[in-house]
């Protein structure tokens, strides 16, 4: 097995910051709007636009000029650069992913809140949010919130919060890009956003995306329309947007270790397709009440439809959720500093059907309150609490199941000085047990208890001129966690195994490393380290490590403006080795470690622009996804890849 990826990555970021002396020295003077910036702008911190991180934890931001110049064809690209996010990719296209934060496996995309716009992107079953939801080229930016955030967000925010920010209609502009590349992949892409002087916005996105996929039977379509209306006024805003989103996938399913060495593009289950029609509607509304108090309000319906086959039979499944979110932010300015108050109210309303019978319907209420309160100029206090109340119901059996949850959020923020800021916080967090993840207990389990933790943490960040450095640790302890158990004894099961349980306890802890430079007016690079440990303290595997989780990770990104037209991105993300996904006992091969690289060069010229990507710059054959379930179960990844994209802006 080889031990040099690690070094590879150090390597490669020292080769970095010696290439940035030479191009100190040799470089142009551009323009400082050419120059990647962070973007100071988060919702995130309080479900609301601030114009800096003002809550006490560590938030990540991807902005779109690094989206843009990354090349990235998807979202789970984006988030894998971050150097934070351990990504699950089962068909290598980004499609059918799941995200990992804080040391969660099989059951991460159930601890991680995916928002797009602060709308929840989350399935109320055992099925991972659909990422390529949102195009990248609608994306504003993404906040990455590290860490429990139970008090503000309830259900799912357990490893983290990911928002997805996408782009607003604040001005007239239009654009066309089409894109080619391996595996006879092609897409179009059109967007035209429109701002009156009247205050009415329009914004129009559409794309259309075909592939043969890198395995045999991996084609893919992938069609998404998206509508906007707003209108601004002097005391607020109203929008209302339309979604509509078709994902037609052939699944190659999984090989075995001898069917890999064999041939590792081939599908040992042709016929197997899974076919998405999803629609979705949301409408909201912001009010300034007063000068220092708004109301902000949003309803938004999803209504996904499923039909595919599995290899054994056809089926259909059928998911509405609809939430409604009315909150009142508030913003007073004292003599030691600003108080910042939220307070809210969420509501969402689940049904699930599916073929082989499964029903279920699942309301959940919760009631919130965050207070951000200046202590002195320099030091703040921040307060939150939740309660949340759950109703399940089997519309089958007729069984209905009541809980609920109440957690607390305690923190300080010291600004040190201009530059320093030293954090410190106690958050605690719930979910609730998926849908389907109900219909497949022990028999002596009619519901699963809620997931309930507790996260400390503790950070320091510093913003010196073109340098930013972030220190993050935590700790994570859970009680009752849901997870799947593969071995335990289950008369419900037809192999007379596994079943999904509450675990009495486990707990996750680790260290989160970040630095970002401008290393010259041209040239900006980064890194992030980061350290997880995950073990399971409880249950029938006591003391062994939560499955596919890397200890190690590490991301780095380089950026440089080769002139005014030209510019050159790369990035790599190295992975440590991991047990292979259920295999909880520790006892089976690891999934070797890996350090895959991608570059993009990127051209503007006028209103026309152009790049080129190559993913997976050293042609490493590695696995997107590995699973040990009577054996080794391996989703490979794709291998080099290219893709061109020629676009106009008008």
């Amino acid at each position: 097995m080889k031990q040099t990826s690690l070094y590879q990555a150090v390597l490669l970021g020292t080769s970095l910051i010696s290439a940035a002396s030479v191009a100190q020295e040799n470089s142009q003077v551009i323009n400082k709007s050419d120059t990647h910036t962070l973007d100071t702008v988060i919702v995130s911190a309080t479900r609301s636009e601030q114009k800096e991180n003002i809550a006490p934890a560590m938030i990540s931001i991807i902005d779109a000029k690094q989206i843009s110049r990354s090349g990235a064809s998807n979202l789970a690209d984006l988030l894998r650069s971050s150097g934070t996010v351990q990504v699950r990719d089962t068909l290598g296209d980004g499609s059918r992913v799941s995200v990992s934060m804080r040391g969660f496996g099989q059951n991460s995309s159930s601890n991680v809140l995916i928002l797009v716009d602060g709308r929840k992107l989350n399935n109320p079953t055992l099925q991972s949010p659909s990422l390529n939801i949102v195009a990248v080229e609608d994306i504003e930016r993404i906040e990455i919130t590290h860490g429990s955030s139970g008090s503000l967000y309830g259900d799912h925010a357990v490893g983290g919060v990911i928002n997805i920010i996408t782009k607003t209609a604040t001005q007239t502009q239009a654009s066309i890009q089409i894109s080619g590349g391996s595996y006879d992949s092609n897409s179009v892409l059109a967007n035209l956003s429109h701002a009156y002087e009247n205050g009415i916005g329009i914004r129009l996105s559409g794309k259309h995306a075909v592939q043969d996929g890198y395995r045999d039977n991996n084609d893919s379509e992938f069609d998404t329309y998206t509508g906007e209306l707003s209108y601004q006024h002097d005391r607020g805003e109203l929008f209302v947007e339309r979604q509509k989103v078709a994902d037609d996938l052939f699944l190659p399913g999984a090989l075995n270790d001898s069917e890999v060495a064999e041939d590792r593009i081939q599908s040992t289950d042709t016929g197997q397709f899974a076919n998405d029609n999803t629609d979705i509607i949301r409408v909201g509304i912001e009010q300034y009440l007063t000068d220092n108090l708004s109301l902000l309000a949003e309803y938004t319906g999803r209504d996904s439809e499923s039909y595919g086959y599995n290899g054994f039979s056809n089926f259909t499944q059928n998911t509405e959720a609809d939430s409604f979110t009315p909150r009142l932010s508030g913003e007073w300015q004292l003599e030691q500093g600003t108080l910042y108050l939220t307070s809210g109210f969420d509501q969402i309303q689940s049904d699930y059907n599916a073929s082989w019978g499964d029903k279920y319907k699942q309301s959940i209420q919760a009631y919130y309150l965050q207070t951000i309160i200046p202590l002195q100029n320099d030091v703040s206090l921040t307060l939150g609490a939740r309660h949340s109340q759950v109703e399940d119901t089997n519309r089958v059996s007729h069984d209905q199941n009541r809980d609920s949850a109440t957690v607390k959020e305690i923190g300080l923020s010291w600004q040190l000085d201009k530059q320093q800021r030293l954090f410190i916080r106690r958050d605690e967090n719930f979910r609730y047990a998926n849908l389907d993840e109900h219909g497949f207990t022990l028999p002596s389990v009619e519901f699963l208890k809620p997931q309930e933790g507790t996260s400390w943490e503790m950070g320091w960040q510093s913003q010196q001129d073109d340098l930013k450095l972030t220190a993050s640790l935590y700790h994570l302890t859970l009680k009752n966690e849901i997870l799947y158990d593969p071995v335990i004894a289950n008369t419900n099961s037809w192999s007379g195994f596994g079943a999904n349980i509450n675990l009495d306890e486990s707990r996750r802890q680790g260290v989160i490393l970040e630095i970002n430079q401008a290393l010259t007016p041209a040239l900006t690079a980064g890194t992030t380290y980061t350290y997880t440990d995950a073990e399971l303290t409880s249950g029938s595997f006591e003391g062994n490590q939560v499955p596919y989780v890397a200890k190690h990770t590490l991301s780095l990104f380089a950026d440089y403006q080769l002139s005014s037209n030209w510019s050159l991105f790369v990035d790599g993300q190295y992975t440590g080795s991991r047990y292979q996904d259920d295999d909880n006992a520790n006892e089976q091969q690891k999934v070797a470690e890996q350090l895959i690289l991608n570059t993009a060069v990127n051209y503007k010229r006028d209103n026309w622009f152009a790049s080129a990507k190559v993913n997976n710059l050293g042609n490493e054959k590695y696995d997107g996804y590995s699973i040990y379930s009577f054996g080794a179960n391996h989703y490979p990844a794709p291998e080099r890849n290219l893709k061109l994209t020629l676009g106009y802006r008008f």
